[in-house]
C-alpha cells in the first residue's frame, strides 16, 4: 500500500532537516564546543565524520524522541498524520481507490542508521545519503475502499492496521545553509528516496466485505 512511502518520506524529511542542522552536529575544527552539552560534535575535517554523524543521529533519536524545546524538536513517536491520504492501488488480486484518515504511526524510534555517506566540505552546502532500518512499525487508522477483491466488487470502510518488521530504507538529500536574523537554518533543496525493502508485513482491515462473516475481518500476510 502506498501510504507506507508517505509515512517514511514525511518522517525522514522532518527528522533530517532537524538533526542535520549544523548547530547540533557539524562544526569547523576551530568552532566553539563548550555550550553543547547534549551530544559530542562532529568535525568537517574528521576522516570518520560519516561514522560520527550516524552515531549522533542514532543517539538523538533515542534520547530526544519525546521532543526537546531547546533544539525545537517535536515529539515524533507516535506520529499522527492529520491530512487524509488518497491513492489508487492496482494488482491482480486486489485493487481500487483507497482513502485513509486519522492515521497514526508508531515505532519510528526503532530506526537505526546502518550507513551514511556525506559531502560536507562546503560549509554552505551538504549532501547526505543514508540507509536506515526500522525494526517495528505500526500504522493504523480508518479506511474507505472502493474496488475489487479477486472478482468480487468491494465498497467498504472500517479500521485498519499494518505492521511492518525489518524495513530498510535509503535516501539522498541535498540542502544548503541559510543565515537569517542572526540564526542558521538548513533549507532542503532536493530529496530522493529508493523503494523500501520489507522483511514482513501484516495487514488487517475490518469490515472489508460487509455481510460476509468469513471476510469481514480479513487479514493478509506477506513477506
Amino acid at each position: 500500500m502506498n501510504d507506507k512511502y508517505v509515512v517514511f518520506g514525511w518522517f525522514v524529511v522532518w527528522t533530517m532537516e532537524s538533526f542535520m542542522s549544523p548547530n547540533i552536529f557539524v562544526h569547523s575544527a576551530d568552532g566553539p564546543g563548550d555550550e553543547y552539552t547534549y551530544t559530542d560534535l562532529c568535525f568537517r575535517d574528521d576522516p570518520k565524520i560519516d561514522v560520527c554523524i550516524r552515531k549522533r543521529i542514532n543517539d538523538v533519536v533515542e534520547q530526544f524522541h519525546k521532543g526537546n524545546d531547546e533544539f525545537g524538536l517535536r515529539e515524533f513517536d507516535p506520529l499522527p498524520l492529520d491530512n487524509p491520504l488518497h491513492f489508487e492501488h492496482k494488482a491482480r488480486l486486489i485493487g481500487g481507490k483507497i482513502s485513509v484518515k486519522n492515521m497514526m504511526t508508531e515505532g519510528l524510534t526503532t530506526v537505526k542508521l546502518l550507513s551514511l555517506r556525506s559531502k560536507l566540505q562546503n560549509p554552505n552546502k551538504m549532501e547526505v545519503g543514508f540507509t536506515g532500518n526500522f525494526k517495528n512499525l505500526l500504522s493504523s487508522g480508518q479506511y474507505q475502499f472502493k474496488g475489487y477483491l479477486g472478482r468480487m466488487p468491494i465498497n467498504a470502510n472500517g479500521r485498519y492496521n499494518i505492521t511492518f518488521k525489518n524495513v530498510e530504507t535509503s535516501y539522498v538529500l541535498k540542502a544548503k545553509v541559510k543565515n537569517m536574523e542572526n540564526s542558521t537554518f538548513v533549507q532542503l533543496e532536493s530529496f530522493r528516496s529508493h523503494p523500501p525493502k520489507f522483511g514482513e508485513i501484516k495487514i488487517f482491515a475490518s469490515d472489508l466485505v460487509p455481510g460476509n462473516a468469513v471476510l469481514t475481518g480479513a487479514k493478509q500476510l506477506s513477506t
